[in-house]
């Protein structure tokens, strides 16, 4: 849960209220995503994160821990960071800002307050500036296109599993006929329609000719044409279905 005491007060315009810390595991963690947007970071947040972690030499488990969280809608599940306040004051300073120098400056008041139970301490940060609207409004719209392309992936994913559905089920109508014609065929040349059949059951392992895939349907015309061709000497044209 949040620790009452790493809150800046309501009325702080600051950057701690951009960061809430929690307490858990008994340590205090930063959210990262957040101190990326307190940053005012413009490098996108799962670059950024990578890089920094491994500038500082963090080790998960210790310094951080992640999780993968789903977005609305839905969306292409986000991981989430959760850095220890010693390594979130230490990823500020890997800013060289004057935004990271009041962040780091804060991170360490807050956990002198802790220690000593006295009230947490306002955020002494520079105000809210066009700069870091700009980039949260930028940074708000990339999810939400990230989002976007996830749900037409998994659409397009759906789609082409309705296709291959739609390709597995039997042949119908005219098609049925065409394979059945070409059976029949290669039956008369060879004097045994079950010999004919079981050449084609062996190929294609089916109760009946009917039961054919669509996805299969022109394998199973070109294996029927090249036995009738084997049986006449003479090549059929890829139209002569009968």
């Amino acid at each position: 849960m949040t620790h009452p005491a790493y809150h800046s007060e309501p009325n702080d315009p600051g950057l701690g209220q951009l960061i809430p810390l929690r307490e858990a595991r008994g340590e205090i963690w930063v959210d990262a995503r957040m101190l990326h947007l307190a940053l005012g970071v413009g490098t996108r947040f799962s670059d950024w994160i990578t890089r920094r972690l491994v500038e500082a030499l963090a080790t998960e488990g210790e310094d951080f821990y992640s999780e993968v969280s789903k977005t609305p809608e839905g969306g292409r599940p986000a991981t989430q960071y959760h850095l220890t306040v010693d390594l979130a004051k230490e990823v500020a300073m890997l800013e060289r800002t004057p935004r990271g120098k009041a962040l780091r400056r804060y991170f360490i008041d807050a956990e002198r307050a802790l220690r000593e139970g006295a009230p947490a301490p306002a955020l002494q940060a520079p105000p809210a500036d066009p700069l870091l609207m700009a980039l949260q409004t930028v940074i708000q719209i990339r999810e939400a296109q990230l989002g976007m392309e996830a749900r037409v992936e998994a659409q397009a994913q759906e789609l082409a599993a309705v296709r291959e559905e739609l390709d597995s089920t039997p042949i119908v109508g005219p098609q049925v006929r065409a394979v059945y014609d070409l059976g029949r065929r290669l039956g008369q040349l060879m004097g045994d329609y079950g010999r004919a059949w079981r050449m084609f059951n062996n190929r294609f392992g089916l109760a009946g000719y009917r039961d054919l895939p669509r996805n299969r349907y022109d394998e199973g015309l070109r294996f029927l044409r090249l036995q009738i061709t084997a049986y006449t000497g003479q090549p059929m044209l890829g139209g002569d279905q009968a």
